[in-house]
């Protein structure tokens, strides 16, 4: 399967990356699905990343599950994922089974159809909705509200890897979204390259020419994630990143460190919360 959009294309390399990492007996993210969803496509595109890129994406994956599981055993009951591609978390992650938990995927109709038909009759373990939308779409949160988002209850909104793609202001403009039309409580969580990525010469210079090649640049990065939510009124603002002490897991060709790098690429993964 081969969307229109190169960055649709990406939704099929996560999942390979995700997949790759199964089979591992030392595994941070076991997926069950990820390979049937990657497809042949996927697997054969993955292959164009390198090992590093599986490390990255079994890191990416825990910490964003990580966060699922926290919002979660902390009583949160919504979650809404901007851009979620091939994601079965809700198929996956049992911290979801036997709770009124409601989940939101929203991505373009390509991809959710996709999704949908690879995963056939596998019943996820919460209140599944798929909204079929390009994001940047205008009436987004009243499309959610439409289909059972509750605003007075706490949301956490992810967005894992879909910012790259986006312009400054379509980010701050989604936080903004985000943070005016939540309830006091709720949490955004997503992640985010620094400038330095961009130019780097080392080991994600494969990865970030081939993006370019296959027409989905990393528009988007962020060199000061604290400032960027602070100038939008967020509140417990967290910042790591891989490679941190915490986002480490001994997979990585590098210490763990306590501070960013100077001149280094960063994926940053940044929390924060909404206080009214």
């Amino acid at each position: 399967m081969v969307f229109n959009k190169p960055v649709s294309d990406m939704a099929l390399v996560t999942a390979a990356g995700r997949a790759k990492e199964s089979e591992r007996s030392d595994c941070l993210v076991y997926d069950p699905y990820a390979k049937k969803l990657a497809g042949d496509s996927g697997m054969k595109l993955v292959e164009q990343f390198g090992d590093i890129f599986i490390d990255a994406e079994a890191i990416t994956t825990r910490v964003f599950d990580d966060a699922v599981i926290k919002f979660v055993e902390g009583g949160g009951t919504q979650i809404v994922v901007l851009g979620a591609g091939v994601d079965a978390r809700p198929y996956r992650l049992q911290i979801l089974r036997d709770r009124s938990i409601r989940w939101w995927e929203m991505d373009y109709e390509g991809v959710l159809s996709y999704k949908a038909g690879v995963l056939g009759d596998s019943k996820p373990l919460c209140m599944l909705v798929r909204i079929p939308t390009d994001i940047l779409e205008k009436g987004l949160f009243q499309r959610l509200i439409d289909t059972g988002l509750n605003p007075e209850l706490r949301t956490l909104w992810v967005a894992e890897g879909v910012f790259h793609y986006l312009r400054r202001e379509e980010v701050a403009e989604f936080l903004e979204t985000i943070h005016s039309a939540s309830s006091d409580g709720s949490t955004v969580f997503f992640s985010a390259l620094s400038s330095s990525t961009k130019s780097h010469t080392g080991k994600f210079e494969d990865s970030m020419s081939y993006l370019r090649k296959i027409g989905a640049p990393m528009t988007f990065t962020l060199d000061d994630p604290r400032e960027l939510l602070e100038s939008h009124g967020y509140a417990n603002i967290e910042v790591t990143f891989m490679g941190h002490h915490s986002a480490h897991y001994g997979r990585l060709p590098w210490p763990p460190a306590y501070e960013p790098l100077e001149g280094y690429p960063m994926h940053w993964y940044i929390k924060g919360d909404i206080k009214k």
